[in-house]
């Protein structure tokens, strides 16, 4: 039976099996492709959140390198809401999981804006209270923080997003250990006027940010994007000309949002410093060094400088009388910020001088101990202090030092060094001591 090709009925056939087989190949391409894309998205994401940082070693980094380098420079990812309360808190260690949505590297600044951020503000509108209070109650609004440590220094990337003139725009913000000194900056847009708004996005325009502080007397200090040509202060910039309602977009969106984190870093404890101390202690009475009735470890010249003082102290270790002690704060172990992680990379050395002399000296006892400033709850102190102790502790042991000679304990902000109203001195009394005590018991060691 011959087919009729002219009939209505062959047309309607041939043309549903046509869309069908087409359609088929593009959703099979679709499928095929969708990986590589959200490789891409995932990739310029980390680029820029890298970029960001304003360090010499990403700087310039390309889409395709920054997945590789990620976790080598970001060590700890952290969502808050907009209270200031930490939803999730991972490291370098764990995997970024596509299904965890409070993970801060999933966080989408974007969407959380435009779905609940907007509408807010857009309901309130005039009445700051009002836009306040809906904000902080929200469950639906996040803050990620990227943390970044690179030759013991330690920054933060931190996330902004608003509305340009005609759509979204938003940027990621690096500062430096202080978390209120900006160190690098990346915005972009989606759909800003060429050669106008989309300005924000060159780097003569982001370059302006580095060095400008959100903060003057200890209060949050928004930074304003002003009109080109004005006198600038430490919180102000040049905005674009031709682009006013591009660059009010940028001024609210980093003033909304900077102010969520500025008052997370100023009411966390420990977060403006990621290092011990790294001033010299003093030795004798007039540093308030524990009494030493021995008389032996005071006749050693000690230099001030910990790797030195206790490689000499272990030297002489043979010559010490039973029970004589001497303690050292330790200098150069670098933990996460606010968290208990030590970034063994920039540790290690101190870490392993440290094991090679416990080896060297079998049967000394040590005692490792946290301190903290007083900048937070009390528990939380406690807690943070006890366990920078033990994470000194879980090294020397995972690495063959019996725990048995070891003990760990937090003293939280009750021992300080300095006066906890200056920046130097809340650097002082952030420290992890070690005390090396000959032959004595472990319950003494444990009082």
């Amino acid at each position: 039976m011959a087919i009729n090709r002219d009939s209505n009925v062959y047309t309607i056939v041939f043309a549903t099996i046509m869309v069908i087989v087409v359609g088929g190949i593009l959703a099979f391409l679709s499928m095929s492709l969708k990986p590589k894309q959200q490789a891409n998205v995932t990739n310029e994401k980390m680029q820029n959140i890298l970029q960001a940082i304003g360090i010499e070693e990403t700087d310039g980094v390309t889409r395709e390198d920054a997945g590789k380098m990620f976790n080598e420079f970001i060590t700890r990812r952290i969502t808050i809401n907009y209270k200031g309360e930490i939803v999730s808190d991972k490291t370098a260690a764990d995997a970024i999981d596509p299904q965890d949505k409070l993970d801060a590297f999933n966080i989408n600044i974007r969407k959380e804006y435009s779905r609940f951020v907007k509408p807010i503000m857009n309901q309130n509108k005039g009445d700051e209270a009002k836009i306040e209070e809906a904000l902080s109650n929200s469950e639906d609004i996040h803050f990620p923080i990227f943390v970044c440590e690179n030759n013991g220094e330690t920054y933060y990337v931190l996330s902004a997003s608003g509305k340009g003139l005609w759509d979204d725009i938003w940027g990621y913000i690096g500062f430096k250990s202080d978390a209120k000194t900006i160190n690098g900056s990346v915005f972009d847009h989606k759909g800003e006027t060429p050669g106008l708004g989309s300005k924000i996005a060159e780097d003569w325009f982001q370059d302006q940010f580095i060095g400008k502080t959100i903060a003057e007397n200890e209060e949050y200090t928004p930074i304003k994007v002003l009109k080109p040509g004005k006198t600038l202060d430490q919180h102000q910039v040049d905005g674009i000309s031709g682009a006013t309602f591009t660059g009010v977009g940028v001024d609210e969106m980093l003033e909304r949002n900077m102010k969520v984190y500025y008052n997370f870093f100023k009411n966390s404890p420990d977060f403006s410093s990621v290092s011990n101390v790294n001033a010299e202690e003093v030795t004798g009475p007039e540093g308030g060094e524990e009494s030493n009735t021995m008389g032996y470890i005071e006749s050693l010249t000690f230099s001030g400088v910990f790797a030195e003082d206790f490689n000499l102290l272990l030297q002489n270790y043979d010559s010490l009388t039973d029970g004589e002690s001497k303690s050292f704060v330790i200098e150069g172990i670098v933990f996460s910020a606010g968290s208990s992680n030590i970034n063994v990379k920039s540790s290690k050395e101190t870490l392993d001088n440290i094991l090679a002399g416990l080896q060297n000296t079998p049967n000394a006892m040590i005692e490792l101990s946290g301190h903290t400033d007083n900048m937070g709850e009390e528990d939380v102190l406690l807690k943070l202090s006890e366990g920078r102790a033990n994470a000194v502790k879980d090294y020397l042991v995972e690495n063959g030092i019996d725990a048995a000679r070891i003990s760990a304990v937090g003293h939280g902000a009750t021992m300080p060094l300095g006066d906890n109203e200056t920046d130097e001195g809340k650097a002082q009394n952030r420290r992890t001591e070690i005390k090396i005590i000959k032959n004595n018991i472990i319950a003494e060691v444990n009082e």
